[in-house]
């Protein structure tokens, strides 16, 4: 039998050191912070998310889309 964990039910900081884990050993800065800032803010528009990863935002719609 396997359980099913909802991302909403993990504790934030198991959350962000697993995300954080995962984009490192991928060596993506720009996704990790995604991830995180969407953990934090769900629903942040491409602007947004441009705005706090310091890219253009269709860097954020490319790195989002994949």
């Amino acid at each position: 039998m396997s359980t099913s964990i909802n991302e909403n039910d993990l504790d934030p900081a198991l959350f962000t050191a697993n995300v954080t884990s995962l984009a490192h050993s991928f060596g993506d800065n720009t996704r990790r912070k995604i991830y995180l800032y969407l953990r934090e803010n769900p629903g942040a528009t491409a602007t947004e998310l441009s705005r706090h990863c310091h890219v253009h935002a269709n860097v954020v719609r490319i790195t989002s889309s994949d």
